[in-house]
């Protein structure tokens, strides 16, 4: 029997208990108008699932009546609940005075400037970024850093002014030195890399080896790292296709190889613009079936997809996380009340079958049934010296005939026939057993 490797990938997530890991946080620039209340029905589902927010409230490049108001934003912010409480303020060099008298303002003045955007949208700051930068970003001026004084000066006034559980995060551009001992600082408890897709896919700033490296040093390898990723294309993908392709490719060969570091929960990928050229709205196609080129709906498909994209059990296809096909999975276990039994079936516990049991029967003609909404169901088994055969229904009829269930070595959560898509809607899946054996039905994928 051929397994499936994409429906191995999320079962092995929803069935054994693994919790989702990374997060995805939320850039404000440039959100539209309204989203915080007329428009709110339109990204709601990604609203309060965000978990932190980049506090840079700009929409400079729209007509002054398309900007959002201070209360325009406070309503925006206040539609995310989690992710307004763990909120990232940048902080530039070049914010504060930098020599010969530039800027005419202390740290301490630009501190208290950049946090009002606490009372001014009613957020709260957990992170806050130093980083060095050019005057302007003018790229013909020299770049000024934050020195290790100045770091601790930063440090003194947040826990000077009850702000001691605010923590720092290295906003990171390239593989300089400059850069590594930021990274590396004592002061510092996240790293920030900020990249479009292709920037990371030609290792643009060396980006590339600066995440090998940090992976590697004990200063920085259990830190927070948050993927800050402008909404961009590459190539011929779409701005959404080039951020979930991006995801992907972190566990590939050519980069970390394993995706044991998408798992882990202090891993965020951020999804921002700068430019007022994207659609943030609306988080999916009218029907719900889709998902379309925008922030908020790139951000929902990797929070409701975070199982596959995780790859628990293995990479996920660059078809897949091309996709734009909106799904959610569920597992039904063999115990789940809306299974319709019928005949001489029954419970046996065992460790290793999904939900720790698997119902069994092995008269031909018993049969059960399950009926979902959804565009694609599969059916798991255990396998075994005592199984037989079974026949797979769908609405009826037959689309899997005298499937066996036997193997010569005990074979758990396997599937043994997978729908693929089918036309949206709702559906019943049924299962008669066919004798020569047990049936021993495990679980049932489905995607709603």
């Amino acid at each position: 029997m051929r397994k499936n490797p994409i429906i191995l990938c999320l079962l092995a997530a929803l069935f054994t208990g693994a919790g989702h890991c990374y997060e995805v946080w939320y850039g404000l620039p440039y959100m539209e108008k309204g989203a915080g209340d007329s428009r709110l029905s339109e990204w709601e589902l990604t609203a309060g699932s965000l978990k932190g927010l980049n506090l840079n409230d700009t929409d400079n490049q729209r007509p002054d009546d398309e900007q959002n108001t201070r209360s325009d934003w406070q309503d925006i912010v206040a539609s995310m609940p989690l992710a307004k409480d763990n909120g990232i303020i940048a902080f530039q060099r070049t914010s504060f005075d930098y020599g010969e008298g530039k800027v005419g303002v202390t740290l301490v003045e630009a501190a208290e400037r950049k946090f009002r955007a606490e009372s001014n949208l009613g957020a709260t700051v957990k992170w806050v970024m130093p980083f060095g930068n050019q005057p302007g970003e003018n790229r013909d001026l020299p770049v000024y850093n934050w020195s290790d004084s100045e770091l601790q000066e930063l440090r003194d006034w947040l826990d000077s002014t009850g702000r001691s559980n605010v923590q720092m995060m290295a906003n990171i551009r390239n593989f300089g030195i400059a850069q590594q001992n930021l990274a590396k600082s004592s002061f510092m408890s996240g790293v920030s890399i900020e990249a479009k897709a292709s920037i990371w896919f030609e290792n643009g700033g060396r980006r590339q080896n600066f995440l090998h490296w940090a992976l590697e040093q004990p200063e920085t390898m259990n830190d927070q790292f948050v993927f800050q990723m402008p909404f961009k294309t590459y190539g011929a993908q779409t701005e959404c296709q080039a951020m979930r392709s991006f995801v992907r490719w972190l566990s590939t060969p050519e980069m970390l190889n394993s995706t044991d570091f998408v798992q882990r929960d202090d891993v965020a990928f951020l999804v921002i613009t700068y430019e007022d050229q994207a659609d943030h709205l609306p988080e999916k196609t009218s029907n719900g079936r889709q998902y379309v080129n925008t922030l908020t709906s790139t951000a929902l498909s990797l929070i409701e997809q975070r199982d596959l994209f995780e790859g628990r059990n293995g990479l996920i296809s660059a078809a897949e996380a091309d996709s734009d096909r909106r799904f959610i999975p569920l597992q039904v276990e063999d115990s789940d009340p809306g299974l319709v039994y019928q005949g001489n079936w029954s419970t046996k516990g065992g460790s290793s079958d999904s939900g720790g049991s698997m119902t069994v029967t092995k008269v031909s003609g018993d049969k059960v049934s399950y009926t979902f909404t959804g565009d694609r169901v599969a059916v798991g088994m255990r396998l075994g010296n005592f199984g037989g055969r079974c026949n797979i229904k769908i609405d009826g009829k037959v689309e899997g005939r005298q499937l066996s269930t036997h193997a010569s070595d005990t074979q758990y959560q396997t599937v043994i026939y997978d729908s693929g898509i089918i036309d949206y809607g709702t559906h019943t899946v049924e299962i008669v057993a066919k004798g020569g054996g047990n049936t021993m039905l495990d679980f049932l994928y489905i995607e709603q």
